[in-house]
């Protein structure tokens, strides 16, 4: 299957983004287009589109991770001792997190240990209600 989202974790696998096909399209794209520049001239991006990094488009102007980065995901990090229904709970308590991030004590600045999706608890919700229903 294809990956519609991914982590960027540092060396210490600390969160750092998370990166949806649709922001990478768009910023390739808006590349493509002359329309992305770097934060730092002097860091400039690389000219071919084939040789740019996840780095590339963090160091950018791009306005639309500008926007992403201002939105306050704290609450997208629970402890090691969640639930599943912790997550859930997450989710529909703040629409902008349709991710979860464990951490030891639920802190943002601590390594990821886990990491849960909307699409998984969905998923592992359908088992559930199918259990209960036999």
């Amino acid at each position: 299957t294809i990956t519609e989202r991914m982590p960027i974790l540092d060396n210490d696998r600390i969160y750092l983004f998370l990166i949806y096909r649709s922001t990478l399209d768009r910023f390739l794209q808006e590349f493509d287009q002359g329309l992305i520049h770097p934060a730092d001239p002097g860091r400039p991006l690389p000219p071919n589109k084939a040789d740019l990094k996840v780095s590339d488009m963090l160091n950018s102007d791009f306005d639309l991770l500008k926007r992403i980065r201002d939105i306050d995901l704290d609450k997208c990090f629970l402890p090691i001792t969640a639930t599943l229904n912790d997550a859930r709970q997450a989710m529909q308590d703040n629409s902008l997190c349709q991710d979860v991030f464990i951490t030891q004590t639920g802190k943002r600045t601590e390594k990821v240990l886990g990491w849960i999706t909307n699409t998984k608890v969905i998923e592992k919700s359908q088992l559930f209600t199918k259990a209960g229903s036999n």
